[in-house]
């Protein structure tokens, strides 16, 4: 297939549609409100809960998240998916979330995810929406009156733990904290904050605490360690409270542990290729460059195979586009195989897959990939019916650690050298039809 027409089959596979092809059931199965949006901000999926809160705007579907969510007719003044379809990167916001007419139900707190097309570029929005209104109502009442602190301090949902700044003991908690660490209440009640944090986190954890002793606030991120050794990731407010004339900090957070998974599990799903499991071109980019910075400090070498397979449009013609698919996953199967597990292998799109492996600091070994790499695609192409046997054109480029780490270099020096032996197949293939003619 031409260079030209091999780029703009990459572009189409890569387009928004590929984006949106989410599984039912998981989103089906995800508790809190899940949203998925186009670049014009026009609701393409939603799961169920989303559909419970917004029932009295149905359908969703198809129209802007503006009109669906807020009933408005242009896009709100601040909205975290405009900031993430700008800059690519999430965003986050808290929303009231209405009933009909103006009657507020509740609060959301609402992320923004970019949505990522093959070529690495913005194509659409997820929107991870979870109902906050619980850990809203807590905060307004402890706001609005100190007495009140102590009838709500076990009843909010979230975990609750009153420090000293100066010590850092903890004076008081709740029965979520309790719970979620795992603590006995005599064992919590002797503690001090910093005991919670993870090895090498526990200055941190105390200059956020000694922050909001000192400026009323802080918002913060950070890990918890429970009795049993288990890190949980939370969400975490401090507040400065005055209570029977003292100052403390007042630390009030939620775990976030399920969200950063689900989030984790989205991204990488941005980076794999849905074909073959492999990564895709921008999972590719991203780990191979880190492997190369890596090489480069320990002065390793490295290696970058170019792979083009051939023929993939006759067995498509031939047999269907499904044929054409086993064919591409058993080319991956081979790489899978080929190489270690450490290694980076891809599907870069269409017909075109490479391989970043590192080498003995003398570059040594190279060539004897590429042959291998070579005989184990013959072997399992002998498998196949003659009509559904494909070709392979590979190329390998050479990296030093003397040399820069630019992956795009690379590539398209590996590239160069796959269309040499391209060449060379085809010069071949014209003299042995010569010969017998």
């Amino acid at each position: 297939m031409p260079r030209r027409a091999r780029t703009k089959a990459v572009r189409e596979k890569g387009g928004v549609g590929n984006g949106f092809a989410l599984d039912e059931h998981i989103l089906s199965s995800i508790q809190d409100g899940i949203s998925v949006l186009d670049r014009d901000l026009t609701v393409r999926k939603v799961n169920p809960t989303m559909e419970r809160w917004y029932a009295h705007r149905m359908p969703l579907v198809g129209k802007r998240c503006y009109e669906a969510y807020h009933g408005r007719t242009r896009r709100c003044g601040v909205c975290p998916s405009v900031q993430t379809l700008r800059t690519g990167e999430a965003a986050r916001e808290e929303a009231p979330l209405r009933g009909t007419g103006a009657n507020r139900r509740g609060w959301l707190e609402l992320f923004s995810f970019p949505l990522l097309d093959e070529a690495g570029q913005v194509s659409g929005v997820i929107e991870y929406v979870r109902d906050i209104t619980a850990r809203r109502r807590a905060e307004e009442a402890l706001r609005e009156s100190e007495e009140r602190y102590h009838a709500l301090f076990d009843q909010v949902a979230e975990s609750i733990v009153l420090v000293d700044p100066q010590t850092l003991r903890i004076v008081e908690f709740n029965e979520r904290a309790h719970r979620t660490l795992n603590y006995s209440r005599q064992e919590f009640a002797a503690l001090r904050l910093t005991h919670l944090a993870p090895e090498g986190g526990a200055d941190l954890l105390a200059g956020h605490v000694r922050a909001a002793a000192e400026s009323g606030e802080q918002s913060f991120e950070t890990r918890v360690r429970t009795l049993g050794g288990a890190v949980r990731h939370v969400r975490a407010g401090a507040r400065a409270v005055t209570l029977r004339g003292r100052r403390f900090v007042l630390c009030v957070w939620h775990d976030v542990t399920d969200l950063k998974r689900r989030h984790d599990a989205l991204e990488n799903l941005s980076l794999t290729d849905e074909l073959t499991g492999l990564h895709n071109r921008r999972g590719f980019t991203a780990l191979a460059e880190q492997q190369l910075r890596i090489a480069k400090r320990q002065r390793f070498a490295a290696v970058l195979v170019f792979i083009d397979v051939d023929k993939l449009k006759r067995v498509n013609d031939a047999l269907g586009h499904a044929a054409g698919d086993r064919a591409l996953q058993g080319v991956a199967q081979v790489l899978r195989h080929t190489f270690r597990e450490s290694d980076v292998v891809a599907r870069l799109g269409g017909d075109e897959f490479a391989a970043l492996t590192s080498l003995r600091r003398d570059g040594e070994g190279g060539r004897r990939i590429l042959q291998r790499l070579a005989e184990n695609l013959r072997r399992e192409n002998r498998t196949r019916p003659p009509e559904a046997r494909i070709a392979f054109s590979a190329g390998g480029a050479l990296w030093r650690p003397a040399r820069p780490v630019l992956l795009a270099d690379l590539l398209a020096e590996a590239d160069r050298a796959m269309y040499r032996v391209k060449r060379r197949k085809a010069r071949a293939a014209a003299r042995l039809k010569a010969a017998r003619d």
